[in-house]
């Protein structure tokens, strides 16, 4: 009896540990995957020299206007440059289904529904994209695509969960 109260015990610390790691690895992962579909569009539209776009979708097939990433994106090259998935464009390059329940994947404007990589590799706009769970800073993730394309995961040097902007300054909200 004694066991089971001192295995208890230890399990009642460890639960809320593990939770932790596992939501830390999720963002992560998250993160990870939209960095990836990111640089995926930008090496495509160099390699093609055409315009490649990224946009949000909420349906797997088309373009949305809807900020909100966390529906899924489509990764497609966009001979006219306008940002939208056509009809009659060649297949998408790939789509990328919703994200796990309760995250959120937002950009900040100009960012947000759509990413235009022209044939150098430069983006229409720069942004940033912040990943939360429940809709909570800290943890969170923060998807940076600068004016020359670069696309790097935003720092948390502080440690506090919430990464950083440009200056050095946590970012306030999950919808940037």
């Amino acid at each position: 009896m004694a066991m089971l109260s001192v295995m208890a015990v230890l399990l009642a610390a460890a639960v809320p540990g593990v939770y932790h790691l596992l939501l830390d690895t999720r963002l992560s992962d998250q993160a990870s995957l939209f960095m990836r579909s990111l640089a995926l569009a930008r090496s495509e539209a160099l390699r093609r020299n055409l315009t490649v776009s990224v946009c949000a979708t909420t349906d797997q097939a088309t373009c949305s206007t809807s900020a909100n990433w966390e529906s899924g994106w489509i990764v497609f090259v966009d001979p006219n440059r306008n940002g939208v998935y056509d009809a009659g464009e060649p297949a998408p390059l790939r789509i990328y289904q919703p994200l796990r329940p309760d995250y959120t994947l937002r950009g900040s404007s100009g960012v947000t529904s759509v990413v235009r990589f022209d044939s150098s590799g430069m983006p229409a706009v720069a942004g940033v994209f912040v990943l939360c769970h429940g809709g909570v800073l800290g943890p969170a993730r923060a998807v940076f695509v600068n004016v020359v394309g670069r696309i790097n995961l935003g720092p948390d040097s502080n440690g506090n969960g919430i990464p950083e902007d440009a200056a050095g300054t946590d970012v306030t909200s999950c919808t940037p």
